[in-house]
C-alpha cells in the first residue's frame, strides 16, 4: 500500500520541528487516555450492528479485512443508538478495529460499493498502525498546532493532512473494487444520506440523477483537476477525479495530485511545507547570491546572514553541506520555474535586490551577477 508523500514529508516536519509534542503523543500515557475516551463514546453512543441489514454488511466486512490482512485483529461493526445517522467512520483504537455505520443506508448500496465503503475505513485503520501509529501522531500534533490557532499554516497543513489522507484511504479501497464508478457512487449516495432532508434515494429526480452520472463521467475522464474547496475532506469531484488518475498512472500521479488539492504555491495560504519550501528557495538564492568571494564582504554577508536564526550557513535544505549547494541547481532551477504567484516572485526578487545592493562599495558588479543567476529562471525578467 502507498502513502502519498505529503503524509510522509508533513510526519517527518512536525517530528524535527515539535520533539516535545511528538513524544506526547506517542507516550503510552497519551495512548492509554484515547482508547479509554473512545471506549466510553461507543458505550455511550453506539450498539452493536442489527437489523435486516446485518448479517450481510457482516459477511463484507469479514470479506474486507481478510483481504486487507486485518482479519486478526478484533473487529466490531456498530450503529449508532436509536433512529441516529452516521456517515461510516472508523473509531480508533490500536490492535482492534471500531466501525460504526448506518445499516439502513449502508444496506441500501451495493455488494462491491458497501466493500469499497469498509475498505476505505478499515484503510484508516491500516494507515493508523503503520510504522507505529507514525501518521496518527502526525495528525494529533497537527491538530493541536491548528486549535492553538496562532499558526495559520499549521491549519493549512492538518486540512491537507486530513484530505491526502481521505485520497491515500480511496486508494486502498481500489484494490478491492477496482471500479472508479463503485467507489464514486456509493460516496455520494452515503453523502446525500447523510444530508438527507426526508427525501428517499429512490425519489431523485430523473434529471438530477443524470446530471450526477455526467459530472462523474467528466472528473474521471478529465486530466484538469477540479477547484479545490475548504474543509478537511477533498471534495467528491476531487476524490473521483484522484481516483481516476491512480487507476490511470499509479504512483506516476502523485505531483499532479498534489498541486490539485493543496493548489500552487502562494505566499497567502502556505502550509507548513510550503514554509519549509520557501524557506530552501530563500536559503538557495542567497547561497547562490553569495557564492562568489569577492561579494561576500562583512555587508553583504551580515545581511544574508539576516535571513535564519542561525545564519546562512546553519541551514541544510537538501542534506549537504552550504558549499554543496550548488550541485542542486538543475532541481532548484525547476522548481523556481514552477512558481506562478506573484507574491513569491516579488519576494524572491527583492531578496536578490537587498543582496545586489546592500553593499555599494562593490558598485554593479552583484547587480551583474545576480542576473546571471537568475538567467535560467523563466521568469527572471521579474527580476
Amino acid at each position: 500500500m502507498t502513502i502519498c508523500t505529503y503524509l510522509i514529508e508533513a510526519a517527518t516536519l512536525v517530528e524535527a520541528e515539535y520533539p516535545e509534542l511528538w513524544a506526547e503523543f506517542r507516550s503510552d500515557e497519551y495512548r492509554s487516555s484515547q482508547v479509554s475516551r473512545v471506549e466510553l463514546d461507543l458505550l455511550r453512543r453506539t450498539e452493536a450492528l442489527d437489523g435486516p441489514h446485518a448479517t450481510r454488511i457482516l459477511d463484507l466486512s469479514q470479506e474486507v479485512a481478510k483481504e486487507l490482512e486485518v482479519d486478526r485483529v478484533a473487529f466490531f461493526l456498530n450503529q449508532p443508538q436509536g433512529e441516529g445517522k452516521t456517515v461510516p467512520r472508523l473509531c480508533f483504537i490500536p490492535n482492534e478495529v471500531h466501525l460504526v455505520v448506518s445499516p439502513a443506508e449502508l444496506g441500501r448500496l451495493s455488494d462491491q460499493q458497501i466493500r469499497a465503503v469498509l475498505a476505505h475505513e478499515v484503510a484508516h485503520y491500516w494507515l493508523w498502525t503503520t510504522e507505529d501509529g507514525r501518521y496518527r501522531h502526525a495528525e494529533l500534533l497537527l491538530a493541536a498546532l491548528a486549535a492553538r490557532g496562532d499558526q495559520p499554516a499549521a491549519l493549512e497543513t492538518e486540512r491537507n493532512y486530513r484530505r491526502f489522507t481521505e485520497l491515500v484511504c480511496d486508494r486502498v479501497s481500489l484494490r478491492l473494487e477496482d471500479d472508479v464508478n463503485t467507489l464514486a457512487t456509493a460516496i455520494r449516495e452515503l453523502e446525500r444520506s447523510g444530508k438527507s432532508d426526508g427525501q428517499s434515494f429512490d425519489d431523485q429526480s430523473f434529471e438530477e440523477q443524470s446530471f450526477e452520472d455526467q459530472a462523474l463521467e467528466q472528473w474521471i475522464n478529465s486530466e484538469t483537476p477540479p477547484a479545490n474547496r475548504g474543509g478537511s475532506h477533498p471534495s467528491w469531484a476531487m476524490r473521483c477525479w484522484a481516483a481516476a488518475r491512480w487507476l490511470d498512472v499509479g504512483p506516476e500521479c502523485e505531483a499532479a495530485v498534489r498541486k490539485a488539492v493543496t493548489g500552487p504555491a502562494s505566499m497567502d495560504h502556505p502550509c507548513l511545507l510550503r514554509q519549509r519550501e520557501l524557506r530552501d528557495w530563500s536559503h538557495w538564492i542567497l547561497s547562490r547570491l553569495t557564492e562568489p568571494n569577492w561579494i561576500r564582504t562583512s555587508a553583504v554577508m551580515a545581511h544574508a546572514n539576516l535571513f535564519f536564526s542561525d545564519g546562512l550557513d546553519s541551514v541544510d535544505p537538501a542534506g549537504h553541506s552550504a558549499g554543496a549547494v550548488t550541485s542542486q541547481v538543475d532541481s532548484m532551477i525547476e522548481q523556481l520555474n514552477e512558481v506562478e504567484d506573484e507574491g513569491i516572485r516579488d519576494y524572491l526578487a527583492y531578496v536578490t535586490l537587498d543582496i545586489a545592493t546592500v553593499d555599494r562599495n562593490l558598485e554593479h558588479y552583484p547587480v551583474a551577477w545576480a542576473l546571471e543567476v537568475w538567467e535560467r529562471v523563466d521568469w527572471g525578467s521579474h527580476v
